[in-house]
């Protein structure tokens, strides 16, 4: 969502993270890590400084104290509050809102409105056609301005948009009752085989009323969504269908039953596209038996993945495990083969969370290419998928590895080697041997201090006090986990 924002906003935006993550952050470290002038950061804070006033924000604070910048928040409060203050003051972003609920905008009376020219607006407007265009979509702007594209990817554009611009911090939906959605809730939990969560469920009533809305301004999904491969012969949408049937009448009384039956039926390809499944359940096995007993492109893609996968990694995978990989693979082609631009709007990397080996990224891509040669349909939602495999192969497959050999040099000598390894090498997901001598296996010194011959790379060495901190530990760790890290064995 930062992609709306115009270049000055997104670098406050990411100040306020950077120092969200320290303990504070003096004006030349935070012009390194931003990459602008020491001068352009303390305007920066000067600004973020008057907006907090102006938006009466009491829950968050920046303050300056000897050219040192503290961003001090309170536990309770999400600093994705102030991104969406942001957010919500962006021309960019009011007009997709209005779109959205009115249909179209008159940019003549939108430029009066909020203080800026037709020529500025339009301007500003078609600025956004680049990003639009990985979801298929684009502003169509002469004396009204609309969002133009097929319902699916327009449905499909403003969940992600609101979603992750509202997160669920408030209902963007003047003209939908959140509680009378709730009523659809059952129904996906029974199709689902479980309760859903909290936040899951909240993101399923943003989706609902996306859908709604559109729906009350006469907008319905073609009936060709009827022919979507993972409907074909599935005893659990004509299963969805039926529940929802007297549910979708009362909502929309005036709807025709192929409109209704084609709209169950995009709510169904949709929530089974945003499926995850974190343990085996009856739904994974009656998917993987589907999966053997039909013809999908989904599957197709899902079955070469492996195939190449096979070829790359060690794959040593409980029974359980490939399930979960396998089915997990299969929801995300799907979403893949029937959505463009996923992911385009998040900002988030899930991979990032897991430490991964070198190699996963390269071969990530490796694995897009070939699949992406074999199916051109893929490649607008590359991101999405390149980051999934990443994230998917750090938690199921085990790496081909070795143990990391470490040098430690101390002032105390090899007795004090045990020791050290003890306490800041032991609990970590890498397999480490320490020693107190560097050989042609070494990838890694750390030193107490400055040795005067020492012979070794001086990019991989690494120092720390004589009795090592819990800071300098961590400072060491993340350095391994970055430049070393393997995904987790399970």
């Amino acid at each position: 969502m930062r992609n709306f924002l115009d270049s000055n906003t997104r670098r406050k935006v990411e100040l306020l993270i950077t120092l969200n993550k320290e303990d504070g952050l003096g004006f030349e470290e935070l012009s390194r890590r931003l990459h602008v002038s020491r001068p352009t950061i303390f305007r920066d804070v000067e600004e973020i400084q008057e907006k907090f006033q102006e938006w009466q924000l009491t829950e968050a604070e920046l303050k300056t104290k000897k050219a040192t910048v503290y961003f001090v928040v309170n536990t309770d409060y999400s600093i994705h509050q102030i991104f969406l203050n942001y957010l919500e003051e962006n021309l960019n972003y009011q007009a997709l809102v209005e779109i959205f609920h009115s249909g179209s905008i008159n940019l003549k009376d939108f430029a009066k409105k909020h203080f800026v020219s037709y020529n500025s607006l339009y301007k500003k407007l078609s600025s956004k056609n680049k990003l639009l265009k990985n979801f298929d979509l684009k502003f169509v702007t002469n004396k009204q301005a609309e969002l133009a594209g097929n319902e699916r990817q327009l449905r499909f554009f403003y969940s992600e948009f609101f979603w992750y611009s509202y997160s669920g911090i408030k209902w963007p939906f003047p003209n939908i009752s959140r509680q009378s959605l709730k009523k659809l809730i059952k129904p996906i939990e029974l199709i689902r085989g479980k309760k859903l969560g909290f936040v899951e469920k909240e993101k399923i009533l943003y989706d609902l009323a996306v859908f709604m809305s559109r729906i009350q301004q006469g907008h319905f999904i073609p009936t060709a969504i009827l022919r979507h491969e993972i409907l074909k012969d599935n005893p659990n949408f004509d299963y969805f269908d039926q529940l929802l049937k007297p549910l979708f009448a009362k909502f929309v009384p005036k709807a025709t039953k192929m409109q209704a039956k084609s709209e169950n039926a995009f709510l169904y390809v949709f929530l089974f596209a945003e499926e995850y499944h974190l343990k085996d359940n009856k739904t994974v096995g009656d998917l993987l038996f589907y999966c053997q007993t039909h013809q999908l492109q989904a599957v197709e893609i899902t079955n070469q993945w492996f195939q190449m996968v096979y070829q790359n990694f060690s794959m040593n995978a409980s029974a359980e495990e490939y399930s979960l990989l396998y089915t997990n693979l299969v929801h995300k082609h799907v979403k893949a083969l029937t959505f463009k631009g996923a992911g385009s709007l998040s900002g988030i990397d899930l991979s990032s969370s897991i430490y991964l080996h070198p190699e996963v990224t390269p071969q990530a891509e490796y694995l897009f290419k070939q699949l992406y040669e074999r199916h051109p349909i893929l490649l607008k939602n590359k991101d999405f998928l390149e980051e999934n495999y990443r994230f998917l192969i750090g938690q199921y497959i085990k790496q081909k590895r070795k143990n990391l050999s470490i040098c430690v040099l101390s002032v105390f000598g090899e007795e004090f080697t045990g020791i050290i390894k003890h306490r800041a090498f032991q609990g970590m997901d890498i397999d480490v041997d320490v020693s107190g001598t560097i050989n042609k296996d070494t990838d890694l010194v750390v030193t107490d201090r400055k040795y005067e011959h020492i012979d070794f790379d001086p990019k991989k060495i690494l120092y720390w006090e004589s009795i090592p901190t819990k800071q300098s530990i961590f400072r060491i760790q993340n350095f391994i986990h970055q430049n070393f890290g393997f995904s987790q064995e399970r």
